[in-house]
């Protein structure tokens, strides 16, 4: 197995589908399917 850093900075934010805020994605697997089974994301939430 090899790690891969990922830099938030180098991440495009995703928009919330209801506009609460915005996720940053550094890893989703499988890669390029319509369904990830793992996800790992930074969230900043800009409305509560």
């Amino acid at each position: 197995m090899t790690l891969h850093r990922v830099e938030l900075e180098t991440t495009s934010p995703q928009p919330w589908r209801n506009g609460g805020g915005t996720t940053h994605e550094l890893l989703a697997w499988p890669p390029g399917a319509p369904a990830w089974l793992v996800r790992v994301s930074v969230a900043r939430i800009a409305a509560a």
